[in-house]
């Protein structure tokens, strides 16, 4: 900013005649002025024949001085640039997202409710005791169970939603696979802390990790873009505050899993913040299809294996 010298006549009509003035670009007229003035500085804006000057008096020259250069410090990158397009047309992020929700409905539908006792049941719940004992598979068996048709309906909803919201961040092949990580960590933590014999099943345990997910991915994203601790504090920390919400409000309703949610909401958000500091942490098209295939692989394997000691 550039002061005229104190020697030259401010613009006619200043409010006082020991007021000096101070040269501004147009746009910052307004924010300015609203600095002086929460600082408690008189001032006024003027017209000159070369462009509009503030006016202050001449004792609290260097005061207005010093809050306009720390103004201008503190919000050097405000507004920040408006953010690019997250990928909103990720070609197949609905439709992979669709037919994985349509295979989940389709396999309830082969296995029936739990109360009728089928034999998936068995063989695929998340048993603690038995996990211990090496059938890992039942972290990942009992994702894919539920115990009735507005269970598999509400989880559906919800991974409909989230799924889509991170295939279009990731791509639908690196989306499903963390959230079947998710999935599968927040059951494994659940066998580990959760005492012997508890038996759990649901596909609850990835929504919660999805959910993590993404208010994990979206709070390193503005703190990567802000830098500043004040602006991170003031902007990243809301989509980790929503997703505990939802935690709570959703994640621990009567009769629900709360340690499953709780886990799942943990491993994804792990998962999340590892993902977020990648370099490049949306895979190119050529590795978004083995990603689409390996989650339905590794649970037609744990399916595999579960039925093969069922039998």
């Amino acid at each position: 900013m550039n002061v005229p010298d104190n020697q030259t006549p401010p613009p006619a009509g200043p409010p006082q005649d020991d007021w000096v003035p101070i040269e501004v670009a147009e746009e910052r007229v307004m924010p300015w002025l609203a600095t002086l003035q929460a600082v408690g500085i008189p001032c006024d804006s003027l017209r000159s024949p070369t462009g509009t000057v503030l006016l202050v008096p001449s004792d609290r020259l260097g005061q207005a001085l010093r809050e306009l250069q720390d103004y201008e410090e503190t919000n050097a990158d405000w507004p920040p640039p408006a953010a690019a397009p997250v990928h909103e047309e990720t070609p197949g992020a609905v439709l992979w997202t669709g037919f994985l929700m349509v295979l989940l409905f389709a396999f309830h539908l082969v296995t029936g409710p739990v109360d009728d006792g089928g034999a998936f049941f068995e063989p695929g719940l998340l048993d603690v005791s038995r996990v211990l004992d090496g059938e890992w598979w039942r972290t990942i068996t009992a994702l894919t169970l539920h115990a009735d048709f507005s269970h598999v309906a509400a989880n559906i909803l919800a991974l409909l939603a989230l799924g889509i919201a991170a295939s279009h961040q990731l791509g639908p092949g690196l989306a499903w696979t963390l959230a079947l990580a998710g999935g599968i960590g927040g059951n494994y933590l659940e066998a580990l802390v959760t005492n012997a014999g508890r038996r759990s099943l649901g596909a609850s345990t990835m929504v919660f990790a999805l959910l993590a997910l993404l208010a994990a991915l979206r709070f390193v994203g503005i703190w990567r873009k802000q830098g500043r601790p004040s602006s991170v504090w003031a902007r990243s920390w809301l989509p980790p505050f929503a997703a505990l919400g939802a935690l709570g409000f959703l994640g621990t309703s009567h009769g629900s899993d709360i340690a499953g949610h709780t886990l799942g909401f943990v491993a994804g958000l792990g998962l999340g913040v590892v993902v977020a500091f990648l370099p490049n942490h949306r895979p190119g098209d050529a590795w978004q299809v083995p990603l689409c295939v390996l989650p339905l692989a590794l649970i037609a394997w744990a399916w595999h294996l579960a039925l093969a000691g069922a039998g």
